[in-house]
């Protein structure tokens, strides 16, 4: 009788030949995606405080929302900075915001928010 260990989450799977549990890239992609699905929603004030302490006052957000061609595209951004309530992890406008405006990459933008959710 071999006694199993319960998995340390439900990204690792069985391996019987190692006799442990194990992950791999896609369990641990689905884990991100998950976790960025379901992650906490921020205020709008958690989100400029991270921003600013990353070296990104709200002023140079509003200039980048500015430098968007699109003028429907552009007031979708400019409500979402001025008015929402709140903020998703997987906003698709504050993606495209702090992406393509802003530079910051997707792993940036994880460590920001697990950073804003403490304020």
């Amino acid at each position: 009788f071999v006694f199993i260990h319960a998995a340390p989450d439900a990204y690792h799977a069985w391996n019987d030949a190692t006799k442990s549990w194990e992950t791999n890239a896609d369990l641990q992609a689905a884990k991100l995606a998950d976790w960025r699905a379901n992650v906490a929603e921020i205020t709008p004030k958690q989100l400029r405080l991270v921003l600013l302490e990353n070296g990104i006052n709200a002023k140079a957000v509003e200039a980048a929302i500015e430098t968007i061609a699109d003028e429907t595209t552009r007031e979708v951004a400019e409500i979402e900075w001025f008015y929402a309530a709140g903020y998703q992890r997987n906003n698709a406008n504050l993606i495209m915001i702090a992406t393509d405006l802003l530079g910051l990459d997707a792993l940036k933008i994880d460590a920001m928010w697990q950073a804003a959710l403490l304020k």
